[in-house]
């Protein structure tokens, strides 16, 4: 049964992993960014998702592997930017896990991972908006609409991005959280808005043409991975963890784990994702060899 705190500390701490090695028991503290897919409450009022089930594995591995028995709190947050910096001034044994893109600047501010996912970030607009056929018609279809992104978050990087690219702005409503977006967009006429291709996905069954996808604008250079404070030593073992063998993403476990949350299409559809930019490499590579 997993614990979930009802109050939260303010500032999260647990045993760090020495200490766990020396009493072979260890408390530690994982927030979570509330998602869907990633980590939510299901139906049963039990914890569920992706990132849920992976630290399940990574906790089933420490106590087989290192012996370590752990006792987890866990905390959830729905707004990213307090999830981020509720982990980032946290004291050693705290794991913050969610849809957090690993990126060069907060390496200086938290500890990552091995990457435990990678993601194609989609642009969406309600079914209605004319679909985005070539970059060149982006000023034609968007310069009339209102961005809806969150603060801090890659998205809102990506949005920007999007609007300079393409020579136009347009203003910006922000909400706390991946979800907020996607309510925004699916209930407020103009609104466009970069989200993850994993929680957009199962929209499409519920919403059907009511919401849509415009691929020529698809992103696919973020992976997402754990964090950790700076001067956790957690990091250790999490990342032995990943790289068991040929690497825990390429075990049953994990292919099993996506199957069930994402389903096939998707988990192909990431699959490619990723094999995009070492084709490219290679290519690139052979032609300096020529």
């Amino acid at each position: 049964m997993l614990h979930v705190a009802s109050v939260k500390s303010q500032s999260l701490r647990g045993d760090s992993y020495l200490k766990a090695k020396s009493d072979k028991e260890a408390k530690i503290v994982v927030t979570y960014l509330e998602e869907d897919v990633f980590a939510y409450t299901n139906s049963n009022g039990e914890l569920d998702g992706i990132v849920v089930e992976i630290f399940h594995h990574f906790q089933n591995w420490i106590k087989n592997a290192k012996g370590i028995h752990l006792e987890i709190e866990y905390i959830p947050e729905a707004n990213f930017k307090k999830f981020y910096t509720s982990v980032k001034d946290a004291n050693v044994g705290v794991f913050g896990i969610g849809t957090t893109t690993i990126l060069p600047q907060r390496q200086t501010e938290v500890k990552f991972s091995e990457p435990y996912i990678s993601n194609i970030a989609v642009l969406i607009t309600q079914g209605s908006v004319p679909t985005l056929i070539e970059m060149s018609d982006a000023v034609q279809i968007f310069s009339h609409m209102t961005g809806v992104t969150g603060a801090g978050m890659t998205l809102e990087k990506y949005l920007l991005g999007f609007q300079s690219k393409n020579g136009f702005s347009t203003p910006l409503h922000y909400v706390n959280s991946q979800a907020e977006i996607i309510h925004e967009v699916l209930t407020v006429p103009n609104r466009y808005a970069y989200v993850d291709l994993t929680s957009f996905w199962p929209l499409m069954d519920k919403y059907g043409d009511s919401i849509k996808r415009h691929p020529v604008a698809d992103l696919s250079t973020e992976s997402f991975g754990f964090i950790m404070p700076l001067n956790s030593d957690w990091d250790e073992p999490l990342n032995e963890f990943f790289n068991i063998g040929a690497g825990y993403r390429s075990s049953v476990l994990y292919r099993k784990v996506l199957q069930k949350y994402l389903g096939p299409e998707v988990v192909q559809m990431l699959k490619i994702a990723v094999q995009k930019p070492a084709i490219a490499e290679q290519k690139a590579a052979k032609g300096k060899n020529k």
